[in-house]
């Protein structure tokens, strides 16, 4: 045995050549051994093969695509033969003497394991881990404020990745070798919905996106703004579902079954005002959505106000061209 491999230690070889030997029939064996015959019979010839898995290895990619990837077990005695398997997610294309080719048929982590065969028995080689194909992105974990003002989402490492793609609302935000990307909020456009999704890049393609959504606090104002941000007109909604004139008021909510709104009777105003507290535009209406141009504006933040005569409601509004 340490004419194969010197550098095994003592408790090493003890380990072999008690799991290699013989057990004797008619004696019970309790964790491998007996109180009367001991660990069994010595099998020298098995000893020395199961030694061969400390100094026999598998060597190749560690990326399997659907294009193939070979295997070659190095150091192979004499007189020994190989047989090969795999994970579940790869196919055995073709195997020959100490080598084997294998194909992607799904994706995720995976195993190759060369098994040696002589005539003094078989012994597994330690299986060789793999990433097959192009696994997807783990879950996404978004945190708020981190750092102030912006929104930071980020996943756990893939070995195989050689960058990651990450989009917030479809936009494509980041593309390198990072677990995390950095994002302004929309601090302006209440309840405003963030959709992240990422996809990790590989020897084998692109993978699926992984995908998380997370909002702003929902708005408490009575009307919908958009688009916000807006470049050249915005519609103004009142109030939700099919009455698009309907005002959600204090006293209504103190009274009513929680999410009932109150009709609106009569017209309200609208005003526009710029971020130094100067009138753009005033109008009224009577309930129906409202398009306003802004493409005249200059960027920057400004305050969208609705009076109904009882009840005052306002939100940011960014204009940017």
């Amino acid at each position: 045995m340490l004419s194969i491999n010197p550098n095994l230690t003592q408790q090493q070889v003890f380990d072999i050549l008690t799991k290699s030997t013989d057990k004797v029939g008619g004696y019970v064996y309790a964790n491998g051994r007996s109180n009367e015959m001991g660990f069994g019979r010595l099998n020298a010839c098995r000893a020395v093969t199961q030694s061969l898995s400390s100094v026999v290895l598998i060597s190749g990619p560690t990326t399997v695509c659907t294009s193939g990837a070979t295997y070659t077990v190095s150091n192979l005695p004499a007189g020994c033969t190989v047989s090969w398997s795999g994970s579940s997610n790869l196919t055995l294309s073709s195997a020959s003497g100490s080598s084997a080719t294998f194909v992607a048929n799904g994706s995720g982590d995976g195993w190759v394991q060369a098994t040696l065969s002589s005539e003094c028995g078989n012994v597994n080689l330690s299986p060789c881990p793999v990433v097959v194909g192009s696994p997807t992105p783990g879950p996404i974990s978004i945190r708020f404020d981190a750092p102030p003002k912006r929104c930071t989402a980020s996943i756990a490492p893939m070995r195989s990745a050689t960058s990651y793609r990450w989009y917030v609302d479809g936009v494509l935000e980041q593309d390198e070798l990072r677990i995390r990307c950095v994002f302004d909020r929309q601090l302006h456009n209440c309840g405003h919905v963030y959709y992240v999704d990422v996809a990790a890049v590989n020897a084998c393609g692109v993978s699926e996106i992984s995908h998380a959504e997370v909002s702003e606090t929902p708005c408490e104002n009575d009307f919908r703004i958009f688009p916000n941000p807006a470049s050249d007109n915005v519609t103004l909604t009142i109030g939700g579902g099919e009455n698009t004139a309907s005002f959600l008021s204090t006293s209504t909510a103190a009274s009513a079954p929680f999410g009932t709104r109150s009709t609106l009777a009569g017209s309200y105003t609208i005003r526009i005002l710029d971020n130094y507290g100067m009138l753009k535009v005033t109008l009224k209406s009577s309930g129906e959505p409202v398009v306003i141009p802004v493409g005249s504006y200059n960027n920057g933040i400004y305050i969208v106000e609705i009076n109904d005569g009882k009840k005052v409601s306002r939100q940011q509004l960014l204009v940017k061209h």
